[in-house]
């Protein structure tokens, strides 16, 4: 039938369209259940349905609509989320989409490994920051110049990174045991 043509936010489409699947069915939910603003929900719905990947029905109480997955949407879920573990990021949100993603779908040693990546990829950055800033500040003894303001946000900016890559280690380390159970 249709599809979703490719683009940068195509892991929001996908996420949305799993959280469907699982039972997260307005928008309301999406908001309180899934942290998801309106704002962010309310077009990648209104593409998916366009798409023929989710239906819904008529607009009840406060014009609110239930959408649920069509065959279509459950196929194009299923081949299409295979690609994003492939993908090299360092934004935090994308890279817990993708591994929401991998494990709810049945991949918990795809979705490990995806984090243990990332992971490893944020270290990096952080390391990367954390060296820049200090060639920034080393010209600069005065707080008064433009080079500490830009070793403060290099500084921030690696903290943040390196703050992630330990998160995204320990939940590559919580999806492992997952990853054993099945195996039993």
């Amino acid at each position: 039938m249709h599809s979703i043509p490719m683009n940068p936010a195509i892991d929001i489409d996908l996420l949305i369209l799993a959280l469907v699947q699982r039972g997260l069915q307005t928008p309301y939910d999406l908001r309180v259940r899934a942290g998801l603003s309106v704002g962010t929900t309310a077009p990648v719905l209104a593409r998916l349905e366009q798409s023929g990947w989710i239906e819904a029905d008529e607009a009840g109480v406060r014009r609110s609509r239930r959408f649920s997955i069509t065959k279509t949407g459950a196929k194009n879920l299923e081949s299409q989320w295979k690609n994003l573990p492939l993908k090299r990021s360092t934004a935090p949100d994308e890279i817990l989409r993708i591994v929401y993603l991998a494990n709810v779908l049945g991949n918990a040693s795809t979705a490990a490994r995806f984090a243990e990546r990332a992971s490893e990829d944020l270290a990096a950055l952080g390391e990367m920051k954390r060296i820049e800033a200090q060639q920034h500040a080393g010209g600069s003894e005065s707080a008064n110049s433009p080079d500490w303001y830009l070793s403060m946000k290099l500084r921030s900016q690696a903290v943040e990174a390196l703050s992630n890559a330990r998160l995204l280690a320990e939940i590559a380390k919580e999806l492992q045991p997952a990853k054993r159970k099945k195996k039993r």
